[in-house]
């Protein structure tokens, strides 16, 4: 989604400059962009994910095949939305898909995200979930968990070749309390 940002014109009668406001990658501003973000974490998760999965499938030429979702049950309650999309190499993961307000999407409206912090919804609601990325010949399995530091990380668990179609998904576990709100 093209997002407007127009340079502002102003005038300002400082004496001494000006300095810009920055935002401190701290646990606190990753607490407030996390979890305190969505009143409705679970229509959020499953609104951001499969706006994701959509944005993939359109990105790919394949905005005509469906996405996959799963909603969690009693005997499986992990909630999975799976795209047959571009998927992501392990230099997009580290520099795009870890990045808050990072986004390969602004220069589009063919697109719907745009602010980089849909994939990280999955932390309004659990502490870890699993991305899955398949790229171009190769799986690459993640961790994503709140760190030591409260401060989110994402750590390669397994790598394997794969004849599947590039794409991703996500996995995220579901109380069994929250499983008909999910549905």
């Amino acid at each position: 989604m093209l997002i407007d940002q127009e340079a502002r014109t102003f005038e300002s009668n400082t004496v001494n400059g000006k300095s810009a406001f920055t935002i401190a990658a701290s646990s606190k501003a990753f607490q407030i962009l996390s979890n305190q973000l969505y009143t409705d974490k679970p229509r959020a998760i499953l609104r951001e994910l499969s706006t994701n999965a959509l944005d993939s499938h359109i990105d790919a030429g394949k905005a005509d095949v469906p996405f996959e979702v799963q909603l969690p049950t009693t005997w499986d309650s992990t909630l999975i939305v799976k795209d047959f999309g571009t998927g992501m190499s392990p230099e997009q993961i580290e520099h795009l898909y870890c990045t808050y307000f990072g986004s390969d999407k602004t220069h589009t409206n063919d697109l719907v995200g745009g602010l980089g912090l849909g994939s990280k919804s999955p932390f309004a609601y659990t502490d870890q979930f699993t991305a899955v990325s398949r790229h171009n010949g190769t799986k690459y399995t993640y961790a994503a968990f709140i760190g030591a530091a409260n401060v989110p990380e994402i750590s390669l668990i397994g790598q394997e070749d794969t004849d599947e179609e590039n794409g991703f998904e996500v996995h995220v576990p579901v109380k069994d309390s929250d499983i008909y709100t999910f549905e």
